[in-house]
């Protein structure tokens, strides 16, 4: 799976609706294992960010500015950060700051099955595609509850 290190997700990203993701925090020392894999790219867009990057994982992250329409095939390393605005040309974290990392990926998605809006649990649970929407929203899950 290739995955697209990125300081940022938005549902602009999404090609296919509707659809279904998984967001889930990692460690700092698991997206340096992704970003340095083969099938890893940059696509932090702005220059002092990709420098950011590279100072918290210690590995070179180039600035790469293009648009992004996540598939099945990749998944998102987001580095989100948490801190005061940083001035134009900052390229390390100021005190109190962080970088908190994120893989963002698509789930195989059916829309006619009860698929958890809670948990992503699949419920094994067929309708006919009309009524996806009716039965989706509020239904008890088998495995969370539904909370």
């Amino acid at each position: 799976m290739k995955t697209l290190i990125t300081n940022a997700f938005s549902l602009n990203m999404l090609g296919i609706f509707p659809s279904q993701i998984v967001v889930a925090e990692i460690s700092k020392e698991l997206a340096t294992a992704l970003a340095t894999s083969a099938s890893a790219e940059s696509v932090v867009g702005h220059f002092d960010t990709a420098k950011l990057f590279s100072s918290v994982l210690g590995i070179e992250i180039p600035a790469n500015r293009v648009t992004v329409t996540l598939t099945s095939e990749e998944q998102l390393l987001v580095g989100q950060y948490r801190g005061p605005r940083l001035p134009e040309g900052t390229t390390t974290l100021p005190e109190g700051a962080t970088i908190q990392w994120f893989l963002v990926y698509l789930v195989s998605y059916t829309p006619d099955r009860d698929i958890c809006i809670h948990c992503s649990h699949d419920n094994g649970i067929i309708h006919p595609g009309h009524c996806w929407g009716e039965h989706r929203v509020g239904m008890d899950c088998c495995y969370c509850g539904g909370n």
